[in-house]
């Protein structure tokens, strides 16, 4: 079976290759959705959801059909930005780690934006903090009545 981040068009993609903490759903016609998938966190990412968010849009760059990506939250919510116990880990982790972590996000932020199909966030519920930003990094955005957008830190 095929990569479905790399051949977004199959019809039947092979979901070993995935992170669980992103999905990704597409159409023949090329619209892709993009799911940040931790509604237990409301969708709050860490390292590896960074991680697996850059390698979702870096290889959007090279799928052919793709003409629109659409970025949600799995769960009505959007995205509450950074994991607070990922934050809380970092008080111990020296400059040089903070350092990388906050490269990381912007190396994904990037990715995202640079995205050649038409980008579109998706909003529900909270978008904070980093959650805004990657909202920042699309094309466009559409939001329900009760999204909440907010830079609380």
């Amino acid at each position: 079976m095929t990569n479905p981040i790399a051949d977004p068009l199959v019809e039947v993609p092979d979901t070993e290759t995935m992170s669980p903490l992103v999905h990704l759903d597409s159409t023949p016609e090329g619209a892709v959705t993009v799911w940040i998938n931790r509604p237990e966190k409301k969708n709050a990412f860490d390292a590896e959801t960074i991680a697996a968010l850059r390698q979702a849009f870096e290889t959007l760059h090279g799928a052919e059909g793709v003409r629109v990506v659409f970025l949600r939250g799995v769960g009505g919510g959007f995205s509450a930005g950074a994991d607070l116990e990922w934050m809380a880990s970092a008080v111990d982790a020296g400059e040089d780690d903070n350092r990388a972590d906050a490269l990381e996000l912007a190396h994904m932020l990037k990715a995202l934006h640079d995205v050649p199909a038409l980008t579109v966030a998706l909003v529900e519920g909270g978008a904070f903090g980093g959650g805004a930003g990657l909202v920042a990094a699309c094309d466009h955005a559409l939001a329900t009545a009760d999204a909440t957008f907010s830079f609380s830190e």
